[in-house]
């Protein structure tokens, strides 16, 4: 209850401030009143409501970049035409990407709509002879992208990998990434659109998205939280991390390369971003005060806190060398678990994205066949 009343917090401002202005035009002494105090104070008041919205909104571009390199909504035309122009490149190697996951066997296209009407894209791999009673709800993975990536960018190769070992298999994409949509309001898909951007921060909706994906598989496909492995990867791992607090404590977690709380990482990431000399006056001023603008904006994820909170398997996966999220922000830095996967620091690699390597593959699917207790239903 308390989690939903918070997710409205903003519906309730609009409503309050609407309400408001029209009890005042109905009067007619709209001029009167902007001159006054309460005018002053109304005209404020949705002043900071939409520089509020305007600002996390923009805030959201670093942390969920694949909401813009991805887009293929309503209002694409709105954007310069370079970005189109790469969406468009970008659109056509995902399809193909999409296409050859598609042959996988018993891959089939997958559509969850969100309580606050988005139909988020994405694929369900049934595996071979899953165990349970409708194999529907037999052991199943559900995997969280990275901040830049999409479902149609997932290994397929480990995804065959889960499926020949008898696990289900969820891949999805959040909101305003791809063909994840926000549903027609008056049968207009812009307006529909426009409507849920406004009224639902980024945050809060890609929290829905996760919420509505772990709930279909636990609720709708009747997995035992205790059969439910939750995979995320970077910013993917935190989410992961926060839907399973909220909604089923109970399941497994692999949190891989990713960090222990988000405001921390943009207060390493930003100076140097900055370019601003170590050390220095500058350089401690922005790495105090950008973990702060995180928070006030409402983008801080405190994985520790979350991780504290689950009850079921869980481990760490971490890259040595990793560029984007270094040792000393990692989550296997701040929590205290004996089950880590240490991946090594490959020369001239992306150690943050790249694909695992056959030994990291072996290490990863023998912890993910313990969580699951594939063994004992073999």
């Amino acid at each position: 209850l308390w989690a939903q009343l918070w997710a409205g917090r903003l519906v309730a401002v609009d409503v309050c401030l609407t309400a408001w202005l029209a009890a005042v035009l109905r009067s007619g002494n709209l001029s009167s009143f902007l001159g006054s105090r309460q005018g002053k104070w109304a005209t404020f008041a949705v002043a900071c409501r939409v520089c509020h919205r305007w600002l996390h909104g923009v805030s959201s571009l670093p942390f969920i970049p694949a909401q813009v390199l991805y887009y293929q909504g309503e209002f694409l035309k709105c954007l310069p035409r370079s970005l189109r122009d790469h969406q468009t490149r970008l659109a056509v190697r995902m399809f193909q990407a999409a296409s050859r996951l598609s042959m996988i066997e018993n891959a089939h296209d997958l559509s969850v709509a969100t309580p606050d009407g988005v139909d988020l894209s994405g694929m369900y791999f049934r595996g071979q002879n899953a165990a349970g009673p409708t194999a529907l709800d037999g052991p199943t993975v559900i995997y969280f992208n990275p901040n830049a990536g999409a479902w149609e960018d997932v290994d397929g190769d480990m995804v065959e990998t889960y499926v020949e070992a008898g696990i289900n298999v969820v891949v999805f994409n959040y909101r305003g990434v791809s063909n994840s949509r926000w549903q027609k309001i008056l049968g207009s898909a812009w307006l529909g659109e426009a409507v849920g951007r406004y009224l639902t921060l980024e945050r809060d909706g890609v929290e829905r998205d996760c919420d509505a994906v772990l709930q279909l598989v636990v609720n709708g496909l009747k997995v035992p939280p205790s059969k439910v492995l939750l995979v995320g990867q970077s910013i993917g791992a935190g989410l992961s991390l926060q839907a399973a607090a909220r909604c089923h404590s109970q399941v497994g977690v692999c949190n891989r390369r990713s960090f222990s709380s988000l405001a921390s990482l943009a207060g390493w990431h930003a100076p140097r971003l900055l370019r601003l000399r170590h050390a220095s006056t500058w350089f401690h001023l922005v790495s105090a005060s950008i973990p702060i603008m995180v928070k006030v904006l409402g983008w801080n994820i405190n994985s520790v806190e979350a991780w504290n909170q689950m009850r079921g398997f869980k481990w760490v996966e971490y890259a040595e060398n990793d560029r984007i999220i270094p040792d000393s922000v990692s989550l296997v830095r701040d929590v205290e678990t004996q089950r880590v996967v240490r991946f090594a620091g490959l020369l001239n690699e992306d150690n943050h994205n790249r694909t695992l390597t056959e030994e990291e593959r072996e290490k990863h699917m023998a912890l993910v066949k313990t969580a699951l207790a594939i063994d004992d239903q073999a």
